[in-house]
């Protein structure tokens, strides 16, 4: 009888998954400002200007805000007409206010 001889082969592999987190904000360019600038994601922005996500989507839809979609599904809000819109509102609420104050200081003087 002769010998029987074994072959053993022996197979590796190994995989690498990537994770990419979406960035809360990053530096790029704002066609509508022609500038480079700090871009927001909506959750970052609607954290930065504290106001509730569906305020930012609002202003998204009526086109008070700029907004680039850097990747696909990967919308950002430029912050610097985010930063206008609320200054804008802020100043909105204190001209409603004001004409009431000013009222009764008058109404108090006479």
């Amino acid at each position: 009888m002769g010998s029987k001889r074994t072959a053993s082969i022996r197979i590796e592999t190994f995989e690498i998954t990537t994770v990419r987190r979406r960035p809360s904000s990053l530096r790029a360019r704002c066609a509508a400002c022609a500038a480079e600038v700090e871009m927001l994601s909506l959750k970052s922005a609607a954290e930065w200007a504290a106001l509730p996500l569906a305020t930012i989507s609002g202003w998204l839809e009526a086109g008070k805000l700029h907004m680039e979609e850097i990747a696909p599904g990967w919308l950002y809000v430029c912050r610097n007409a985010l930063e206008r819109q609320v200054k804008e509102e802020a100043a909105n609420k204190e001209v409603r206010i004001l004409p009431r104050a000013t009222a009764k200081a008058n109404a108090r003087g006479n």
